[in-house]
């Protein structure tokens, strides 16, 4: 029987209070053969003695983390303050770090809306600070149309930074899509947009770290944009994040890639996943990993299995024929959609290893495009049968055209080979009937001419045989009589040998 959180939580607070040495029998007594529970509590032990890793904070925190408290203290709500030449408005939201706020520029030079961040008060710290900074720094060179950009900053009164961005003002991507009824070519077209966005981050050695549904919005011009690079990572020259970097994890866990939650190296291919994750949810209105309940583990989802479910049997829920609709389809036709290339890509996107994934954001926009061209995408087998198959997708014009002219070719030729053989036959009739006449009716006439008397009936019984062969060798030609002459007798023959004068003595000359 699996334990729950509260238990885990407990033995894991017990387990600290233990030597090292006597930890493990200690997990082998209180777990005895839940295997699942034994890991939980190995990983949180190993975590909690590293100095990197998603657990790498107190017992207090780890609660907190996968949701056991739910009294938390939330920062004060600092509507109406003044910072800057701005004064707050409205608080937007908050993340694993900061404090956004809607704010108006009060200087009286002229009108603006920002999108204004700063620290949250219960994350004053040095690394925090530091993260926060970077952040300012990192969006000062961020210059991409999808890429929410820096407008000004500075330090509070109490020495404090914060920075004032786009503000977006739009509706996240997900409910944006599903409110506009949105297909599954439209909402892949307006995703390629943020793979974009994310290539050109990676092109300036920024990994964004917290791709994830709340940070993607769709201005009131239908443009989607990147937001929050809080706990972006600067890559060094091997393509892998500085260690020294602050690696609390402030990043959403339900969108994090198995090497967040392991603390292992930060690549593209973290932000490669996160793309994944949203671009799975985005097609087939289900997230990869579900999260019932706020109690749910997910700081623990490193011990959990990461295979991802294949999009078609994911929307086999209650709310499928929604899904669908809100997708311009029927049900069965979206399973076809996201089964194939789709369900190739996000296999791809979605791996477990970051070395099997895309090897950047541009390449998973190519296979993107290339599924919306029905081109063969670049990650699959170059099979003759699947190109061709694409091929014929691509061209239905065209080879509907190339059908119907080889059909009527083949029709001609057939037409042309059936006529050609009538004829033929006609030939070989009319040959054979000259060689009948030949054969019978000439030998006659040559034998009335000569000393050989000529006898009417032994000509017909030599004839029928050799008509009944000509019937069934030329059947649509000649239909054989089907009366069967008897052979003649021996009178009958010495009568046709005495010749007509001597039958008919009355034609004998005087």
């Amino acid at each position: 029987m699996k334990m729950d959180e509260h238990t885990l939580i407990s033995l894991f607070e017990q387990a600290l209070d233990l030597p090292e040495e006597e930890r493990e029998t200690f997990i082998a007594r209180v777990c005895g053969n839940d295997r699942a529970s034994m890991a939980k509590l190995r990983f949180m032990l190993a975590a909690d003695a590293t100095d990197r890793g998603i657990l790498d904070f107190s017992v207090q925190q780890v609660a907190a983390k996968i949701g056991l408290f739910t009294g938390s203290i939330e920062d004060t709500d600092e509507t109406g303050r003044r910072i800057g030449n701005y004064r707050l408005v409205e608080r937007l939201g908050h993340g694993g770090m900061g404090v956004v706020y809607r704010a108006e520029r009060d200087d009286g030079m002229f009108s603006q809306v920002v999108a204004l961040k700063l620290i949250r008060k219960s994350r004053l710290r040095a690394n925090a600070k530091a993260r926060f900074l970077r952040e300012r720094g990192i969006l000062a060179e961020m210059k991409h149309p999808h890429i929410a950009h820096i407008v000004d900053g500075g330090l509070v009164d109490d020495g404090e930074p914060w920075f004032a961005m786009e503000y977006v003002d739009g509706d996240p991507m997900l409910a944006w899509c599903d409110a506009k009824y949105l297909d599954v070519a439209t909402r892949i077209r307006l995703f390629l947009p943020i793979c974009e966005a994310v290539g050109f981050a990676h092109h300036h050695l920024v990994v964004h770290c917290d791709i994830k549904p709340s940070n993607v919005l769709i201005d009131s011009n239908g443009e989607p944009k990147l937001l929050d690079f809080g706990v972006a990572k600067l890559l060094g020259a091997d393509g892998v994040n500085d260690a020294s970097i602050d690696q609390e994890p402030a990043m959403a866990q339900r969108y994090a890639a198995p090497e967040q939650i392991r603390g292992g190296a930060i690549t593209v291919a973290t932000d490669v996943y996160a793309l994944g994750l949203l671009l799975y949810e985005l097609l087939c209105g289900r997230p990869v990993f579900e999260v019932h309940s706020p109690n749910k583990p997910d700081a623990l989802r490193e011990v959990f299995d990461f295979a991802v479910p294949p999009m078609a049997s994911a929307i086999a829920c209650d709310a499928a024929a929604e899904i669908a609709a809100r997708r311009r389809t029927s049900l069965a036709a979206l399973k076809r959609t996201l089964s194939g290339d789709l369900q190739h890509i996000l296999t791809l996107s979605l791996h477990e290893e970051p070395e099997q994934r895309y090897a950047s954001a541009d390449a998973l926009a190519a296979d993107l495009k290339s599924y919306l061209d029905r081109r063969p995408i670049a990650s699959r087998s170059n099979a003759w049968t699947y190109r061709l198959r694409k091929f014929l997708l691509r061209n239905k014009i065209s080879a509907a055209l190339v059908s119907v002219i080889v059909l009527i070719t083949i029709a001609g030729l057939f037409v042309a080979s059936w006529q050609y053989q009538r004829t033929r036959q006609e030939v070989q009739a009319t040959e054979a009937v000259s060689r009948l006449f030949t054969s019978t009716l000439g030998n006659a006439v040559l034998s009335g001419l000569g000393n050989t008397p000529f006898s009417s009936k032994a000509l017909l019984v030599e004839f029928h045989p050799k008509l009944s062969h000509f019937g069934r060798e030329f059947p649509s030609k000649f239909e054989p009589p089907p009366t069967t002459l008897r052979s003649p007798s021996e009178r009958e023959l010495r009568s046709d040998r005495r010749g007509p004068t001597e039958r008919h003595p009355t034609l004998a000359p005087a």
